[in-house]
């Protein structure tokens, strides 16, 4: 059984601290002071860096 370090925690935790942040600028209005296009921007791009933070994760998780 793999050990789980920090590191692999840490990212984890950050690509699911993203993914919430996607989930919010896109499905909620709690940022609805900003325009449209620049909530659903941002949106995006929490999304795209959400899953590229969690897919780096899960590759050091399987080489170690």
């Amino acid at each position: 059984m793999k050990k789980m370090n920090f590191k692999l925690f840490w990212g984890m935790f950050m690509a699911l601290i993203f993914l919430g942040m996607a989930v919010l600028t896109l499905f909620t209005h709690y940022f609805s002071t900003m325009s449209t296009t620049l909530r659903i921007l941002f949106g995006i791009v929490f999304l795209i860096f959400s899953i590229y933070r969690g897919y780096q994760s899960w590759n050091s998780f399987r080489s170690n």
